[in-house]
């Protein structure tokens, strides 16, 4: 019978002999901290040790970006609205020049365009400033004008933005003539010269006024104005709504959309059939 004891320590004696019969490890060699780390090349790496960099002590503190001052431009902010005034020949067989458009545009009414586009009927200038076309469409541009046989033609949604609806005039008013009105008007707001005031038929409560400029119009719509010994409030003037409406030349249609303008050039070339013509 043998003993716990006895069995335990045989087999520890023959662990310790197995062990002992191995071959020792290899040992790593314990690097020195006071020495500065680089990299050392492989010994059997003549490759290596050529190409080898040494390993920098400190790293550079950290600098942010320099941000750029050039703003961000996108095809949204960048759009602008563009205004096309009608410069229309007077006699067609006289010819107007470019150059003396330009110089009348640019010289004389102090109104520089961008564009100048030439048409059957004379030319079209195009700008980007509201002011431009008012100034285009003064008394002194269209004697400036026709001098050089042109008659300029202000758009319609210019136009617009200075004619103002009055409703609600008061009844002892109603029935002076359009002239009489411009002269109540004049005489009592001293801003507001030049105007032209129409009448509307079977409409008595209402009238339209005509101001000289845009910037006149805004203020008539801030303000309001006096009708000889009545005020006109902010309230009862309205500014004309302009809505560009398009019409087919096949099928004389009418249609309020933009969006159509290009079938409505093919329709007008006669090149599409009945089967094939529609409207968006």
């Amino acid at each position: 019978m043998s003993h716990p004891d006895r069995g335990g320590a045989a087999s520890e004696r023959a662990g310790s002999s197995s062990r002992s019969s191995r071959a020792p490890l290899p040992t790593l060699p314990q690097s020195d901290s006071s020495k500065p780390l680089t990299s050392s090349p492989a010994p059997n790496s003549s490759l290596q040790s050529r190409h080898a960099l040494p390993v920098p002590k400190s790293f550079p503190p950290f600098v942010p970006p320099i941000q750029s001052s050039i703003p961000n431009i996108t095809p949204s902010n960048t759009k602008r609205t563009t205004y096309r005034i009608q410069l229309k020949t007077i006699d067609l067989n006289k010819p107007t020049d470019r150059e003396d458009i330009l110089e009348v545009t640019f010289c004389i009414l102090d109104a520089p365009i961008f564009r100048l586009t030439k048409t059957r009927t004379g030319y079209y200038a195009v700008t980007d400033d509201a002011t431009i076309i008012e100034k285009l469409t003064s008394n002194e541009a269209t004697e400036a004008f026709e001098k050089i046989n042109l008659i300029p033609i202000e758009p319609p949604d210019i136009r617009a933005k200075r004619t103002i609806y009055v409703r609600q005039i008061d009844p002892g008013k109603r029935k002076d003539s359009a002239r009489l009105l411009a002269g109540f008007i004049t005489i009592a707001n001293e801003w507001l010269k030049g105007i032209e005031v129409i009448k509307i038929k079977d409409y008595i409560h209402i009238m339209k006024i005509m101001t000289p400029n845009i910037k006149t119009a805004e203020r008539v719509l801030r303000e309001g104005f006096y009708l000889s010994r009545t005020k006109i409030s902010p309230q009862q003037c309205e500014l004309q709504k302009y809505m560009h409406i398009q019409i087919c030349y096949k099928c004389y249609k009418f249609e309020e959309n933009s969006r159509n303008t290009v079938l409505f050039r093919m329709c007008i070339t006669g090149t599409y059939v009945s089967t094939m013509h529609k409207h968006l």
